[in-house]
């Protein structure tokens, strides 16, 4: 899917699908993390990366989570 920024007040916005967002399940109430590996950007819930690096952690795996 190839999407362009949209003017948003004085910012940028990008608009995600509500088809993604139910697959996902994220909705308007969710506060997400923003942040960045390489070129690409990174939208999490907040919170995944800390039980992400626990799941990881707890079956032997010590790579940290993006």
């Amino acid at each position: 899917m190839i999407r362009k920024l949209s003017k948003h007040g004085d910012g940028w916005a990008l608009v995600i699908d509500r088809s993604i967002l139910e697959l996902l399940k994220i909705d308007e109430h969710m506060e997400l993390e923003i942040s960045t590996h390489g070129r690409a950007v990174v939208i999490q819930p907040v919170g995944n990366a800390d039980r992400e690096t626990r799941s990881q952690t707890s079956v032997g795996n010590n790579k940290s989570a993006i």
